[in-house]
């Protein structure tokens, strides 16, 4: 059985997303056999997928685009969906107008959107090499009027500069169409890497294309992109810089080797850039109660065909559950469980029977089989942070319990707990607006408005 479904909709600007034979790191384990492996599907789009993959089209500002982008917008919107905008907001202005920022993922992402840089794949930067490359420095893009201008800049401050690109720059350093653009780049020992857009917070996969190829490399992009997580692994432009290269390459070098010899490279990854999109399909409470319902449907069909006996004993371990006899559901949900496999709602029940009765190691290992395979579940979030207020680990419980009202702000649940580990903490005043948000999004909360009553009485 799918654990998920995903359906990539059509699209002329980019007609997939989805490249069955990239490597998803240095693994070697294609994109392929990761879907096979945790039980994924990517597809066309049909009706019956969990969620839909959107990318953008390529626009202008226009009347005309914005009525389009109003019209694939409403298409979609019944059915659950996240946007992909792989392009500057130069080129897709409309996009980025009407993008909605909980299901957008792009590489312009300015302060209101998430960034999703596009993937590449691994291969070795050979910077044991580096010595030996040639002391000039490369540029590998189209030209723009921007960019000619500060290649202009850069040959009247002495940068020995090739520039390489299929489209003419009017400069004697273009040196026509690179035919690899990571093999062209290792005949040097420096990079230019000019951003696709210099706002907006743009970052695409052009720099790490320049790492990839041994460079040390100069990036110039939007001053306000927060990129630590490179480790200062390439160089600002400045014509100090270029003059004392040579004298602070090594030091640009050895970090470069830490962050891609690391798992910090992965960012950039296919595994990466796959898994964030298959935890934001996880994370909607629509996706979440289709693979429910299909693990539970699974429960039925799998009795039905094969063994009418797990079907049986999963019946009766529900029943002891309801009655409370947590050790005969336990044997019960155990034995379905040793016919039909793991699955994610016998886990679930086998966690909670383990909590009641005070088992705390083996309830928590069930919850987190559970979230191993459904890492936004709402209830094995919650179920794992009452845990963890049994144990007395509030603090864990805290940060549980937000992240459940993080994803599902209409959880009175998950506030309600929230506001009573709080109040437990003596963190009166947060526990107040956890208990007071709880009441906008479950008004009728009987339990929540005496917690909030008798909060208050404490001051």
């Amino acid at each position: 059985m799918a654990k998920l479904v995903i359906g990539e909709l059509p699209s002329f600007s980019y007609p997939k997303v989805f490249y069955s034979q990239k490597k998803i790191n240095r693994s070697g384990v294609t994109v392929e056999n990761y879907f096979k492996e945790n039980q994924i599907v990517w597809r066309p789009a049909t009706e019956n997928d969990d969620v839909w993959i959107r990318k953008t089209e390529l626009s202008f500002d226009s009347p005309l685009c914005e009525e389009d982008e109003k019209k694939r917008i409403q298409k979609i919107s019944r059915h659950p969906n996240l946007f992909l905008i792989p392009e500057t907001r130069e080129a897709a202005p409309i996009a980025y107008r009407f993008a909605d920022p909980a299901k957008t993922f792009c590489v312009c992402p300015g302060d209101n959107l998430k960034m999703l840089h596009p993937p590449s794949e691994w291969t070795d930067p050979q910077l044991e090499n580096w010595n030996k490359r040639q002391d000039r420095a490369c540029w590998i893009g189209r030209p723009t009027l921007e960019r000619i201008e500060f290649a202009k800049m850069l040959l009247a401050n002495g940068v020995a500069l090739d520039i390489f690109s299929e489209e003419p720059w009017p400069l004697s350093c273009w040196k026509g169409k690179a035919p690899s653009d990571i093999e062209t780049a290792r005949t040097y020992k420096y990079r230019f890497v000019f951003e696709s857009s210099l706002h907006f917070k743009c970052h695409s996969e052009k720099l790490f294309l320049s790492l990839l190829s041994g460079c040390v490399s100069f990036y110039i992009a939007d001053p306000t992109i927060d990129l630590k997580f490179l480790n200062n692994s390439y160089l600002n432009w400045n014509p100090e810089n270029w003059k004392h290269r040579n004298e602070i390459a090594g030091q640009v070098i050895e970090r470069m080797h830490s962050f891609l010899f690391s798992s910090d490279w992965e960012i950039y990854s296919y595994k990466n850039y796959f898994d964030t999109l298959i935890a934001a399909s996880l994370a909607m409470p629509e996706v979440q109660n289709k693979v429910q319902n299909r693990s539970s449907k699974q429960i039925q069909n799998h009795s039905d065909d094969s063994d009418p006996e797990s079907k049986k004993l999963f019946d009766q371990g529900i029943q002891f559950f309801n009655s409370g006899d947590y050790p005969q559901a336990i044997l019960n949900f155990k034995n379905a469980s040793a016919i039909l496999g793991p699955i994610f709602f016998i886990d679930l029940h086998l966690g909670v029977c383990e909590m009641r009765l005070g088992n705390f190691i083996e309830a928590e290992r069930f919850f987190k089989n559970c979230l191993e395979r459904y890492p936004f579940n709402h209830e094995c979030l919650i179920n794992l942070a009452v845990l963890k207020t049994k144990q007395n680990q509030d603090v864990e419980a805290v940060k549980l319990f937000e992240e459940v009202v993080s994803i599902y702000p209409n959880s009175g649940l998950g506030w309600r707990n929230l506001g009573r580990s709080l109040a437990k903490l003596e963190k009166f005043s947060e526990a107040r607006i956890a208990f007071e948000a709880g009441l906008k999004a479950a008004p009728h909360d009987k339990i929540m408005q005496e917690d909030l009553k008798n909060l208050l009485s404490l001051k």
